[in-house]
């Protein structure tokens, strides 16, 4: 699925998903990602899955957002 990648707050970005699609329909899980470095170490990052109606719609992790393109193009043909 083809995104498009931006650089914002995870606040910023909740204010943009809330303009694009109807809030009560919105929703976010925290999801504890885990990655091995190349130490060898295991660390955890979380990342934030935002879903409308329960597909998944776009993450944020760290100050990277990105939403699929489908989710902008039918918010583009709604208004």
């Amino acid at each position: 699925m083809n995104q498009t990648k931006y650089t914002m707050t995870k606040k910023a970005f909740e204010h943009l998903l809330c303009g694009l699609v109807d809030v009560k329909d919105l929703s976010v899980c925290p999801f504890k990602e885990e990655t091995f470095q190349d130490d060898g170490y295991l660390t955890f990052t979380t990342v934030n899955l935002y879903y409308l109606k329960g597909r998944h719609i776009g993450s944020w992790h760290q100050g990277k957002a990105w939403i699929f393109n489908d989710v902008l193009e039918t918010t583009k043909e709604q208004a």
